[in-house]
C-alpha cells in the first residue's frame, strides 16, 4: 500500500461495520459518477474493463459478504472477497484520496483478520502492518491485531495495540474486552476487572466477559464475587467447561470440597476430550491463564490440592 500522509484521526475511530456502511458507500459513489460527455467512440476493451470495475452495491455488498465469511469462518472466502475490494479500488481513477485510503485500509484489514483465522500469522501481521505503518490510528487494525496477539498466546503485544485502541474510542467494546482479557492472562487481575465490567454493562449476555472477570475476581482472592460472575457464565453457556473447572479452584481455595469436586468434575464431562491440535477450541483452550495458587497460599497445601496441582493439566489431552 503506497504511503500517504495521516488522515484525520477521527476518521478512523468507528468500528469496521460503521465505516462499512458511510464512508465505503460515499466513496464508491464517488467512484461511479457519471462523466459529463459521453465518448460514442469508446473501444471494446474500455468498456469491459468498466464493466468490471465494482459498483456502489457491489462494494457494499463485498464487505457484508466478507464480513459475514469471517463470522462463519470462511475464512478463504472472506479473503477472496477482500482482495477484490482492494483491486476495485486500485482500479478506480476518480476516488478522492482520503476515501482510496480508507478502503484499502479495510481491505488489507479485513484479509489480515482473514489470515489470522486460519493461523496464518506472519501474513495476516504484514498486512497489519501495512494498514497501521501509514495510518496508526486506524481503529480496526489495532483491534484486529490485537485479538490476533491474543489468539497467538502474546498478551503483551495485545495489550498495547488495546491500549492504543482505547484512546482513540474510550467507548469501544471490543477495546475494552481485550483490553480486559490481556490484563487477566498477564496476572494484572484488577486492572482487568474495570474495562471488563464496562463491557458487562452494555453487554450482559456476554459469557466469556463474566468468566474472565470471574477469573479476575479469584486472582485477587474475592472469592464470593467470583463465585458470582462464575455461575453467571454458566447460566448463559453451560457447556464452558473453563468456568466450571475455575469454579472448581475457587472452592477448593475456599476449602470447600465437595463443591470442588463437584464442579471440576462437571468441567471433566463438560470439556472437549479430543480436540483437534491447532484448531480454535485448541488454541483458547492454551491461552487461559494458569494460577500458581501454592504460591498465593504458601502454607501447607492439603493433600487434595496437591493432587489437583501437581502439574496435571484439564487441557484435552491432543491440545
Amino acid at each position: 500500500m503506497r504511503s500517504v500522509r495521516s488522515l484525520p484521526r477521527h476518521l478512523f475511530a468507528g468500528s469496521v461495520l460503521t465505516i462499512s456502511a458511510s464512508l465505503l458507500v460515499t466513496g464508491w459513489a464517488l467512484a461511479q459518477e457519471e462523466p459529463a460527455a459521453t465518448d460514442t467512440t469508446t473501444t471494446t476493451t474500455e468498456t469491459t474493463d468498466a464493466k468490471e470495475q465494482p459498483t456502489e452495491v457491489d462494494a457494499k455488498q463485498l464487505v457484508e459478504k466478507a464480513e459475514a465469511a469471517l463470522k462463519e469462518g470462511n475464512y478463504q472466502e472472506a479473503i477472496t472477497l477482500f482482495e477484490q475490494l482492494a483491486q476495485g479500488v486500485e482500479r478506480s481513477t476518480q476516488l478522492e484520496l482520503n476515501a482510496r485510503v480508507l478502503l484499502l485500509s479495510m481491505a488489507y484489514t479485513g484479509r489480515a483478520r482473514a489470515l489470522a483465522g486460519m493461523q496464518e500469522y506472519t501474513a495476516a501481521e504484514e498486512d497489519f502492518a501495512k494498514v497501521l505503518t501509514d495510518q496508526p490510528n486506524f481503529l480496526p487494525a489495532l483491534i484486529g491485531r490485537g485479538q490476533m496477539y491474543l489468539e497467538m498466546g502474546s498478551p503483551d503485544q495485545a495489550l498495547t495495540d488495546f491500549e492504543a485502541a482505547i484512546k482513540l474510542q474510550r467507548t469501544n467494546l471490543d477495546a475494552q474486552f481485550g483490553l480486559g482479557k490481556s490484563y487477566i492472562q498477564l496476572g494484572g487481575y484488577q486492572q482487568g476487572i474495570r474495562p471488563l465490567t464496562r463491557v458487562l454493562e452494555e453487554q450482559p449476555e456476554n459469557s466469556e466477559a463474566y468468566r474472565l472477570r470471574g477469573t479476575g475476581q479469584a486472582g485477587i482472592n474475592k472469592f464470593n464475587e467470583a463465585i458470582a460472575d462464575l455461575d453467571k457464565a454458566i447460566s448463559l453457556n453451560p457447556q464452558d467447561y473453563e468456568s466450571y473447572f475455575m469454579l472448581g479452584i475457587v472452592y477448593l481455595r475456599m476449602e470447600d470440597y465437595p463443591h470442588s469436586v463437584e464442579e471440576l468434575g462437571k468441567a471433566i464431562t463438560t470439556s472437549p476430550s479430543r480436540v483437534r491440535k491447532g484448531s480454535p477450541s485448541c488454541r483458547a483452550i492454551s491461552r487461559e491463564p494458569r494460577f500458581t495458587w501454592s504460591a498465593a497460599r504458601p502454607q501447607r497445601m492439603t493433600r487434595l490440592e496437591k493432587r489437583l496441582t501437581r502439574g496435571r493439566s484439564t487441557r484435552p489431552r491432543n491440545c
